[in-house]
């Protein structure tokens, strides 16, 4: 099975472990983002270095185990749940920000 740490970013990517908390009312689950465009936060698994227009890379802001904050919908179509868990492949530019 594949697990976040299993991959490697490549290209300005982003792998993330969503920190999403989920509220049980019976037998129905509710996510905290089940409610619109919320923002969520998640832990840095890893990320990879960007290139920037003059063709040279930067290395990223982030590291591994920083908290973050994305949007609901960052990384559609990028995302997997594996044991309960989901991870996602964000673009460097969908974090919104850094918890310090």
């Amino acid at each position: 099975m594949l697990k976040g740490n299993d991959l490697i970013p490549l290209n300005g990517m982003v792998v993330v472990q969503d920190d999403a908390k989920q509220d049980k009312i019976g037998s129905i689950i509710l996510a905290e983002t089940a409610e619109g465009d919320r923002m969520i936060t998640g832990t840095v698994l890893l990320s990879s270095y960007y290139m920037l227009q003059d063709g040279t890379y930067m290395k990223p802001e982030i590291k591994g185990g920083d908290k973050v904050f994305y949007t609901f919908h960052a990384g559609a179509g990028n995302t997997w749940t594996e044991e309960k868990i989901t991870y996602r492949v964000l673009r460097h530019n969908e974090l919104l920000a850094k918890v310090k």
